[in-house]
């Protein structure tokens, strides 16, 4: 349920720019200036919160518990850790690659662990995984059933740009809906 003088509307479309489709909006809340947040409740009950471990994934963590009626226990946290063969141009035969993903795992392990205690957000509902951010958020947000994915965009101009580039790929062939939370300046 939401707040009685907020307005839902059921929006879908899409277009093509440089061939490329993009945005495909399921659900969006039009809410009045003179509401807050608080006052809107949200029917999100799963949420996954996409973070980068950066100073603005407060920002995102914050919005997301806004939409879950301040329930932490309704958040997931996922961060991805890109892997580290792709991240950077060594050569495998002189670094043990195994251990440098590891290692790179474990130091984000701790930093989302830090960021999720400032929460309350228990040790089983933070995740950090290895791959691509997108289709690791994805696949974990359809794995978990969740309802809605909160991610940063550092968007200035132009639909990829306003997006971000990770955010833009989330959208495409999510299950749930997304919401962006701009980050940034």
């Amino acid at each position: 349920m939401h707040h009685p003088e907020a307005t839902l509307i059921q929006v879908s479309f899409s277009f093509d720019v440089s061939s490329v489709t993009l945005l495909d909006i399921r659900r969006i809340f039009v809410v009045p200036a003179s509401l807050s947040m608080e006052k809107v409740v949200m029917s999100y009950s799963n949420l996954i919160v996409a973070v980068d471990l950066s100073n603005e994934s407060d920002k995102i963590i914050e919005r997301a518990l806004e939409l879950s009626g301040n329930d932490a226990g309704r958040l997931t946290l996922v961060h991805v850790v890109e892997p580290v063969a792709a991240a950077y141009p060594i050569d495998a035969y002189a670094i043990n690659m195994t251990k440098l993903q590891e290692e790179a795992m474990a130091i984000a392990a701790q930093r989302l662990a830090g960021i999720a205690q400032r929460f309350g957000i228990s040790p089983a509902r933070q995740l950090v995984l290895a791959g691509a951010a997108a289709t690791e958020v994805r696949a974990k947000a359809e794995e978990m059933n969740a309802d809605l994915i909160v991610i940063g965009s550092h968007g200035t101009s132009g639909w990829k740009l306003l997006l971000g580039s990770t955010a833009n790929k989330v959208l495409h062939g999510a299950s749930c809906d997304i919401m962006t939370v701009r980050v940034g300046k």
